[in-house]
């Protein structure tokens, strides 16, 4: 079937004009298009009797082979996107405006090209502050923020939560043995592997000179006693909270030694802090 209605009919007996002529394809129209998966005729308003494109006419196959593709929900699929050669920058960005300001705003993931002065780093901020992973858990924060100023590395939150350093308060008491190393087990607290602990000591059923030291170690303080090892590793204790704080590395199951003057019973102690260590990898 025919899809132009030409602009002008002639009977047997009309006279042509060049009018008549012209107006056969100046005023033509055209007629339901024959591909009416993309094209449909428009019927109303100025454009009347042209041909457009319909809503969703247009394919990802029509654009190109191997081009974008996308979905009705307005998922877009690529394999690649690239930044002109010019920009400084690729920005993925949520929203135009941060609510209320007028200016650029909303979620925002930024990768820096090699020119920029922030040289292949990646920046990201959002209106939210947190990230799941697949499953649904919590993984990191984003802190919201206007575009860094230097160089910005982005972190899991749970690398971050096992390696911080991390308040405890926990308490215990210990014996002690005169002259001999003995092991003190924390790691229902700090867990088991090495870890860098702060105590509190203090108290005792007698006054007391303590060393403490990393299980497996070898270190004993200097003549035999534990004065030589003062410092943050060791501490005197009396029989009324009297003390102090020592710093020690646990060994690789959480385990810390320490010996004494005196033989004594009821020593407390406190854990301030620890802080798992990162093992390096060869």
């Amino acid at each position: 079937m025919a899809i132009i209605n030409t602009g002008q009919t002639f009977a047997p007996t009309d006279t042509v004009t060049n009018t008549k002529l012209q107006d056969i394809a100046d005023a033509a129209t055209f007629d339901d298009p024959a591909d009416e998966t993309s094209l449909e005729l428009i019927t109303g308003g100025a454009n009347t009797g042209k041909l457009g494109v319909k809503d969703d006419g247009i394919t990802p196959a029509k654009l190109s082979t191997g081009g974008p593709e996308w979905d009705s929900t307005g998922n877009l699929f690529v394999t690649k996107v690239v930044a002109p050669e010019s920009a400084d920058r690729l920005l993925i960005r949520s929203d135009p405006e941060a609510p209320g300001t007028g200016t650029d705003g909303g979620s925002q993931f930024a990768l820096y090209s090699s020119d920029s002065d922030l040289a292949d780093q990646i920046f990201y901020r959002a209106d939210f502050h947190t990230f799941n992973n697949i499953a649904g858990d919590l993984q990191g924060s984003i802190p919201y923020g206007a575009v860094p100023t230097q160089p910005q590395h982005f972190v899991r939150k749970d690398y971050v939560d096992e390696y911080a350093f991390t308040y405890s308060g926990s308490t215990g008491t210990f014996s002690t043995t005169a002259g001999t190393f003995v092991d003190l087990d924390l790691s229902s607290i700090v867990g088991s592997n090495r870890a860098l602990v702060i105590l509190e000591v203090y108290d005792s059923s007698v006054a007391n000179s303590i060393f403490y030291r990393t299980k497996g170690s070898t270190l004993v303080p200097y003549a035999g006693t534990t004065y030589s090892g003062w410092g943050a590793a060791s501490g005197t204790l009396g029989t009324s909270d009297n003390g102090g704080t020592v710093v020690v590395m646990t060994d690789e199951n959480g385990i810390i030694q320490h010996r004494a003057d005196n033989t004594s019973t009821g020593v407390k102690y406190t854990i301030q802090a620890f802080q798992k260590l990162l093992i390096p990898t060869p």
